[in-house]
């Protein structure tokens, strides 16, 4: 999950706008999980407001998810 290899870089604002896009996700799809549901969307509205704010900090993140998932952020 691209969002739980990035919690430890994200700064206190991304992760408001995370906390922000998942409380805002609503109850989700009827099959499925809502929490995973509220983390996409979570995930999705951080990196929609990155694209548009700061692109240069949307690369930087998204640069961490490149590699091997056990590594974790580099």
């Amino acid at each position: 999950e691209a969002l739980a290899r990035l919690e430890a870089e994200l700064t206190e604002e991304e992760q408001q706008w995370v906390r922000r896009g998942r409380n805002a996700a609503g109850r989700g799809p009827r099959r499925g999980d809502p929490a995973t549901y509220g983390r996409a969307t979570g995930f999705e509205t951080m990196v929609g407001w990155l694209y548009l704010c700061n692109p240069e900090r949307l690369q930087e993140l998204l640069s961490c998810l490149d590699g091997d998932p056990a590594d974790g952020p580099v």
